[in-house]
């Protein structure tokens, strides 16, 4: 056979085979139409739906906030993600059912860690199912306790005083005045700092701009290289892919460094030194859980889940803390109204604890609470939630739409799309946070407002989050007027292909002195 047959052939083969990926890529595309659930159609069929932001162009919120509002009577939407079925639940009841009343069967979180790459996230609950879950998550909630929390106050108050020292002194140096700054990285040396003293028993440097403070090594791990972001979306929208490219979602140098000062504080307390942290209540709790078995702690094992929750630690309260504390210094600034109100009840709180920031004080501002809540409902930091069904499960919709879920579909909660629905908000575009008092707040729907996600799966630290971001927000309304500086672009544009809510420019606030 001469060489033009051979070239035919393999010429022929090739179209072939193009023809049957194409073939079952246009077959996957009907895979909602045949369960008769209403789809978004997608011109790319290996990619599918979530093109715009793989190519950047719009953010994670937008895409699925478009997606949401696409079909406004429709209680379930059909998608595809890199081929497979995705399913976006819009019904609050079906929210319910896939959080809580079904939790069973879809009680795996969408995002999928490889252990072997990842070895301190892949024991974060967020991360874990079964027993595995139900045991790191144990440890966490007897971990962050009323009586645990009101220790780790002491934390945030030493803190505060920390970011106001560092406020003023920025102060000075611009003639006491006012000063212009990045509201997310002002926040995020506040965070930082907490995560240090309250998490680690350390003082993490971070009002200062020297190599080797906490903050440094925080900004490395939520700020990697170009190449690793790229692999942690693919991982991310193909979960499959981790099994091969075996991403790590923490570098390497801050997972020694997690490993190392986990061992370092445990060391020095050997000899039955005690600290106040949450490392020392993770330790008293494996010491406990091991008595109760009556059995011998593996040290290198509790060691390695210390970190790792070391890890969740950081996780939780260094980024979400400070964007959610960016956005709501961002509201408050755009409503002096409330700003105002809201320092009223700070001054009157403190001046009932001889003006310093405690645990109780911060548990007495009620309407912080109605401003908190209210922020995370306008801008929440997180669009959507992710699960994945691992039990054949039937989700009916309020329209009647009935589906048969299959173990490996992942489905998708729009937390932002829910959160600015005109069905469940009256004008949700509108900062109103007495929308959140005891009255109004009985009118609404429970799996509507998810800014901590809902079910036996709600965030651990939430608590501890809340109680770091109204410590901020004390000092700050304490001392300072906040004002939006015209650096800010308006309205908020966001910045593509990240999962969270990240505006472009950043936030920019002028504070000045009272």
């Amino acid at each position: 056979m001469d060489s033009i047959s051979w070239y035919s052939i393999f010429l022929a083969s090739i179209v072939v085979l193009m023809f049957g990926i194409y073939w079952y890529f246009m077959e996957k595309q009907k895979y909602w139409s045949k369960r008769r659930v209403p789809s978004i159609k997608s011109n790319v069929p290996f990619i599918g739906n979530i093109w715009p932001v793989i190519t950047m162009r719009k953010s994670t919120g937008e895409m699925y906030d478009e997606f949401y509002k696409s079909m406004p009577k429709s209680s379930m939407v059909g998608l595809y993600s890199f081929g497979e079925p995705e399913l976006l639940v819009k019904d609050p009841e079906l929210v319910k059912t896939v959080l809580q009343t079904n939790f069973s069967s879809f009680q795996r979180n969408g995002m999928q860690i490889n252990p072997e790459a990842d070895p301190l996230l892949s024991r974060n609950p967020f991360f874990t199912e079964g027993e595995r879950w139900k045991k790191e998550r144990s440890v966490l909630t007897n971990s962050m306790t009323s009586g645990k929390l009101k220790n780790m106050a002491l934390a945030v108050h030493d803190v505060c005083l920390e970011f106001i020292n560092y406020l003023n002194s920025q102060l000075k140096f611009n003639s006491g005045k006012n000063v212009e700054v990045d509201a997310q990285l002002l926040f995020a040396r506040f965070t930082s700092a907490v995560v240090a003293k309250a998490g680690f028993g350390v003082n993490g440097n971070c009002f200062s701009d020297e190599p080797g403070s906490f903050l440094e090594m925080a900004k490395m791990m939520f700020e990697p290289s170009s190449f690793s972001s790229v692999k942690s979306m693919l991982v991310i929208f193909f979960p499959m892919l981790n099994s091969i490219i075996k991403t790590s979602f923490v570098p390497p140098k801050v997972d020694h460094y997690f490993r190392n000062i986990v061992k370092e504080v445990l060391d020095a307390r050997k000899d039955g030194a005690r600290g106040n942290d949450f490392i020392q209540h993770l330790s008293d709790t494996y010491k406990l859980n091991a008595e109760e078995a009556d059995g011998n702690l593996d040290k290198n094992d509790v060691n390695l889940s210390i970190a790792a929750h070391a890890a969740s630690f950081l996780v939780d309260g260094y980024l979400t803390s400070s964007v959610t504390l960016t956005f709501i210094v961002y509201e408050i600034a755009r409503h002096p109204e409330v700003q105002d109100k809201l320092r009223k009840e700070v001054k009157q709180v403190l001046a009932k604890h001889s003006n310093e920031i405690t645990y109780d004080a911060i548990q007495e501002m009620k309407y912080m609470d109605l401003v908190i809540k209210e922020s995370m409902r306008t801008v929440p930091v997180a669009p959507i939630l992710q699960k994945i069904c691992t039990e054949k499960s039937k989700l009916v919709g309020f329209d009647g739409a009935e589906c048969q879920v299959e173990p490996g579909t992942k489905i998708t909660i729009p937390v932002q799309g829910l959160l600015t629905d005109s069905k469940y908000w009256e004008n949700p575009d509108k900062f109103d946070p007495e929308r959140f008092n005891d009255e109004n707040k009985s009118q609404q729907h429970k799996f509507v407002y998810l800014p901590f996600g809902g079910g036996p799966r709600v965030c651990v630290g939430q608590r501890m989050a809340l109680l770091q971001i109204k410590g901020a927000l004390a000092v700050l309304l304490d001392n300072f007027q906040l004002k939006l500086s015209p650096k800010t672009k308006q309205p908020l544009v966001w910045a593509p292909a990240f999962g969270l809510n990240i505006p472009e420019g950043g936030i920019w606030i002028m504070i000045a002195p009272l």
